[in-house]
């Protein structure tokens, strides 16, 4: 789990395990840390990684298996920040939210950007809420926001095998097949990537996504765990900077989305577009 994430609780489930791209169906409930509701128990329905959610309650959820439970402790930057929702949530606000894992729909590799656009709703408010939108401090980046290019890409072993090796491998698997591709994951202590693997070559690979969670990685040019939020997002001339949330850029295809705490980075995600080059 990311920092600012504790699980309270957990019952694991016996089916499918929620990935990235993936469609959930889940039951949500949320509570303010002391105990008051903020949202009832409910069904909700959304593709995991579509940023429809907070980004607390969209790491709780992956990893889970279908028929799992899990009763999560958010921190503010990985929920509602310093700004919090008017009538709900307070600002710095604790929330606890339990989640019940009803089902997981596992879509192709090269279908995975139809299925993210049909996405509906999300625990807790809704996406186009204008309080929930505030929060995001979402920016159209310029040109350099690119898994592949720019003093922002991520730079990484040219082929998978020495990809593999670039540092102390705790897990290997791979989550879906398609005729276009393998989509792998790979993890390290501290990084956790997507990549997809050609059939004609699994030795070369695309990135499908990244996750930095220490300052051990410096894959990312100027953008590390630990620095000065301002000073790693100079480059991309980010409209405003929370000393406590979460921002995101987007560029053609590609986006990062940046989780601060007290002006620093706390870790930092990489979704590319990995259709297109695959």
């Amino acid at each position: 789990m990311v920092s600012g994430l504790k699980v309270i609780e957990e019952t694991e489930g016996t089916g499918a395990a929620a990935q990235k791209g993936d469609t959930l169906t889940f039951d949500c409930a949320a509570f303010l840390n002391k105990g008051s509701v903020v949202h009832e128990r409910q069904t909700e329905r959304f593709v995991l990684g579509s940023r429809q959610a907070i980004a607390g309650v969209e790491y709780a959820l992956a990893g889970m298996r279908e028929g799992g439970y899990r009763k999560v402790r958010i921190s503010p930057h990985l929920a509602y920040g310093d700004r919090g929702v008017e009538g709900k949530v307070p600002p710095k606000a604790v929330l606890v939210y339990e989640l019940w894992l009803n089902s997981v729909h596992k879509p192709g590799v090269g279908t995975r950007k139809r299925i993210i656009s049909a996405a509906i709703g999300l625990c807790l408010f809704g996406a186009a809420s204008p309080d929930v939108q505030a929060q995001k401090k979402k920016t159209a980046g310029p040109p350099q926001v690119s898994c592949t290019s720019g003093p922002y890409r991520l730079q990484l072993p040219k082929t998978y095998k020495a990809l593999r090796t670039m540092g102390q491998l705790r897990r290997e698997r791979v989550l879906k097949t398609a005729e276009s591709g393998v989509l792998r994951e790979l993890r390290f202590n501290g990084l956790e990537l997507e990549v997809v693997t050609p059939p004609s070559n699994p030795n070369q690979y695309v990135v499908s996504r990244a996750i930095v969670t220490t300052r051990a990685w410096r894959i990312a040019g100027p953008l590390r765990v630990g620095t000065p939020v301002r000073g790693a997002l100079k480059a991309l001339q980010p409209k405003s900077v929370p000393n406590d949330g979460e921002v995101e850029l987007n560029g053609e295809g590609d986006s990062i989305r940046v989780n601060v705490a007290r002006g620093r980075v706390l870790d930092f995600e990489y979704s590319c577009n990995s259709d297109s080059e695959s």
